[in-house]
């Protein structure tokens, strides 16, 4: 399965360079996500800041943290993938970097993330297809 086949909508929270990183922690909280992606205006991906991240901030023991622009924190080499990216490469990815979401970039412009239980899940089900058919012509369609 390839990674477009897992975007059912554009799920990437945007967020401007400038962004304040209290605003961007409590965006994350209420959607409940894990990875905000700093772009452009133009949907360009210039990095990420994962919750993580924002957790490292708060606890930096710096006055004001909240008050900083969020590209003070943000990840600039974040690792990417593709919408034609295969799964297996996207659970590679996942797993050689230690993350757990990754955006997925087309033409430069952030169209999505996909994370980690959703590359699982859809991996599980391919796997349990594969199960099936093979159950299936083994031991026949009654089986």
């Amino acid at each position: 399965m390839r990674v477009l086949g897992l975007l059912r909508r554009d799920n990437a929270l945007r967020v401007s360079p400038e962004d304040r990183i209290a605003s961007v922690s409590a965006r994350l909280t209420v959607d409940g996500g894990r990875l905000a992606c700093v772009c452009t205006v133009e949907g360009k991906l210039l990095g990420v800041v994962s919750a993580g991240d924002l957790k490292r901030a708060a606890l930096s023991g710096q006055p004001e943290y909240g008050e900083w622009p969020i590209r003070a924190v943000m990840t600039a080499d974040a690792v990417i993938c593709a919408p034609e990216d295969n799964l297996e490469r996207v659970l590679d990815l996942m797993q050689q970097h230690e993350i757990h979401t990754l955006p997925v970039v087309a033409t430069g412009r952030v169209v999505g993330c996909v994370s980690l239980a959703e590359a699982l899940a859809h991996s599980r089900d391919e796997a349990r297809r594969h199960v099936d058919y093979l159950t299936a012509f083994v031991f026949g369609a009654a089986a």
